[in-house]
């Protein structure tokens, strides 16, 4: 760009000094013929000149000043072909009136026929370029003169279309440098990816060396250490059937130990036990002879002889509807109703009196208010039915004791007994013995159930001694344990059920859970004796914490 510049500043340079002396040249011509014909025909070829300036200035900006100047020399008909290139419009030649007059207002006539301004230098450095081009002599300087002066008298589209033609060439050279320039950055940024791509794919297979001496490495150490797992679980096995071997033949000889220790036991005790009972019958011949004895000498004493005269047997005092004890007794069965022949009537044929009901028990128990202790004297399962139905009537509401030990009330009368209590009867009992009543796992669920229910709320002590409910009884009084319906009781004793490994099992785990203090806060006592559970279990639950 900025050679284009220069060369465009010296194109306005030379055309501008060319024209100036083109059209002196047309005026000194002009001047040397005389007369206004010679001017007017010699202003018709400055016309040609200043238009000749009009189409160069049409091409440059500054042509057009100096074709004006030019014409300036001239006659007036210069001056009219100069003003006709400016305006169109204007046809006719304006008249002259003084041929030396100065065309500008400050500008003088030199020697060599020019007209410059006054502040101009009168210097011919000026067709110089550089101070190494001005000649030394006259005769160079008149060449170099002439040369310039030959080479603005070229005409402005010649030396347009070199410019252009330059400014082509120089555009091409320019394309060419900058496709050379793209051309090698190509070749270098090729360069470069292909030395980038060597180096990744050098990089990677370094990798893929180092990932696969590393899966080698590690292969090797997995069999190494599969090997030596190998070797030490072999180890560990034999040791392990060698230790079960120890553990089986000590186990053995233990029991066989154990075994002749109990046999020994059992027979001390047979021993010591039937050495007991011969002691004691024969203490008990010797008391009842001295007894027969003594009642002897006291019969011979006071003239009564035993079976002839015996005293009146002491009746019993009858109870009380006011007694604070009560014993439930059942009264004898009436004989079966006979006919005049002396035939047992049947059943279906018999009389029956409406509103009348047979009473079980020797006692009503509804006019006992006050009973606060009742036992049952062997009232069977017939008698826990009665006693059921008479509970649920609201009977002795003050009861807090009931003994109902060795009564073999069985299956139906424990479900009768305890329906009354999950009916709220009895609430206020707070002791319960249910001793060898032949009581099953049916009869453990009825209390249970009764119990989770709120059956008995403030009964601290619970009898179940000498029945037959077994391991399945025995892992509802674990569940019942743990539900939380038992949390007054102090005391309960479950001795002589045939419990055996996974019915003890359920009790001790149950007894020994970690929330056993707030399921149970006041148990004191939770016995399970003479039951059959095996030594192993035994010696695996140890002592129950008190």
């Amino acid at each position: 760009d900025s050679d284009s510049d220069s060369d465009s500043s010296d194109y306005s340079s030379d055309s501008n000094s060319n024209s100036s002396w083109d059209d002196s040249d047309s005026g000194s011509s002009s001047g040397s013929s005389s007369g206004s014909s010679s001017g007017s025909s010699s202003g018709s070829s400055s016309g040609s000149g200043s238009s000749s300036g009009s189409s160069s200035g049409s091409q440059s900006g500054s042509s057009m000043s100096s074709g004006s100047s030019g014409s300036s020399n001239s006659s007036s008909g210069s001056s009219s072909a100069s003003g006709s290139g400016s305006d169109k419009s204007q046809k006719e030649e304006e008249p002259v009136e003084d041929d030396n007059a100065a065309p500008d207002e400050g500008m003088y006539l030199a020697e060599d026929g020019q007209w410059y301004y006054e502040d101009e230098e009168d210097d011919d450095e000026w067709f110089y370029d550089s101070d190494d081009d001005q000649p030394e002599t006259l005769a160079q300087r008149w060449d170099q003169f002439w040369k310039k002066k030959k080479e603005g008298r070229r005409h402005p589209t010649i030396r347009y279309l070199e410019k252009e033609f330059e400014k082509n060439e120089n555009s091409k050279r320019l394309d060419r440098e900058e496709y050379r320039k793209k051309e090698k950055k190509r070749r270098r940024a090729k360069l470069r990816k292909e030395i980038l791509s060597k180096r990744h794919h050098d990089f990677m297979e370094y990798v893929a060396k180092v990932e696969r001496d590393r899966k080698d490495a590690d292969i090797a150490k997995r069999a190494r250490d599969t090997k030596a797992l190998k070797v030490r679980m072999n180890l560990f096995e034999k040791w392990g059937v060698e230790r079960a071997d120890r553990l089986e033949k000590e186990r053995i000889a233990f029991e066989k130990s154990e075994k002749k220790r109990l046999e020994k036991e059992d027979k001390e005790a047979k021993r010591a036990a039937r050495q007991k009972a011969e002691d004691d019958a024969e203490a008990d011949r010797l008391a009842g002879l001295k007894l027969t004895q003594d009642t002897t000498s006291m019969m011979k004493k006071y003239g009564v002889i035993a079976g002839s005269n015996p005293p009146d047997p002491i009746e019993e005092d009858p109870q009380r509807p006011t007694d604070e004890k009560v014993t439930l007794v059942t009264r004898p069965l009436t004989p079966e109703p006979v006919d005049a022949n002396g035939n047992v009537i049947p059943k279906k044929k018999r009389k029956k009196k409406k509103g009348s009901r047979r009473q079980f028990f020797t006692v009503d128990l509804k006019l006992f208010r006050n009973v606060e202790e009742m036992k049952g004297d062997n009232i069977g399962e017939r008698g826990g039915v009665a006693l059921g139905r008479e509970l649920i009537t609201g009977v002795c509401p003050r009861l807090n004791k009931l003994d109902l030990s060795w009564n073999v009330m069985k299956y139906k009368g424990t479900a009768m007994l305890m329906d009354a209590f999950k009916r709220g009867a009895a609430s206020g009992i707070t002791w319960l013995d249910l001793r060898a009543n032949h009581i099953d796992e049916r009869g453990i669920g009825l209390l249970k159930v009764a119990m989770e229910s709120g059956a008995l709320p403030n009964m601290i002590h619970l009898d179940l001694r000498q029945n037959s409910f077994g391991d399945e009884g025995a892992k509802l009084m674990a569940h019942l344990v743990l539900s939380g319906a038992l949390a007054k009781l102090e005391t309960v004793r479950v001795d002589s059920c045939q419990i055996r490994d996974l019915g003890m099992k359920a009790l001790f785990n149950a007894i020994n859970a970690q929330s056993i203090k707030y399921l149970m806060p006041h148990l004191k006592l939770f016995s399970m004796k003479n039951n059959h559970p095996t030594p192993e279990l035994m010696r695996k639950c140890g002592i129950i914490p008190p």
